[in-house]
């Protein structure tokens, strides 16, 4: 699968919560099959932390949508979404499947945000 992460970072201790998602993403990684797609040449790490940067990169390349988006937990991207429905239902249109890496799959959650708008 050809995915893309979507880290969160937190105001404060964000070094530490940044860790933590990492080690429990690598910890997933290692037992499903996915491939990390890196549509910026420029980009130094393997993850996006920044919603908006990962728009403006899907925008910039055309291709099919890819599989998968993996997030860390529904909580860790809840502002984004209520703050900006319309670039998150964007983001959604990229990907096949959302999926959250501490709790269940996410993409029922954006399929009844999509209906609330």
């Amino acid at each position: 699968m050809r995915s893309i992460v979507l880290l969160n970072r937190q105001s404060g201790d964000e070094n530490y919560h940044l860790l933590v998602q990492k080690i429990v993403l690598d910890k997933y990684l290692i037992d499903q099959p996915h491939t990390l797609v890196q549509l910026n040449g420029f980009q130094v790490e393997q993850f996006y932390t920044i919603p908006h940067a990962l728009l403006y990169d899907l925008q910039k390349i055309k291709h099919e949508p890819l599989d998968c988006l993996l997030i860390y937990s529904v909580e860790s991207i809840q502002r984004f979404v209520s703050i900006y429905p319309e670039k998150w239902l964007m983001i959604c249109t990229y990907f096949q499947d959302i999926k959250t890496i501490t709790g269940p799959q996410f993409h029922t959650a954006t399929k009844a945000l999509r209906h609330s708008l």
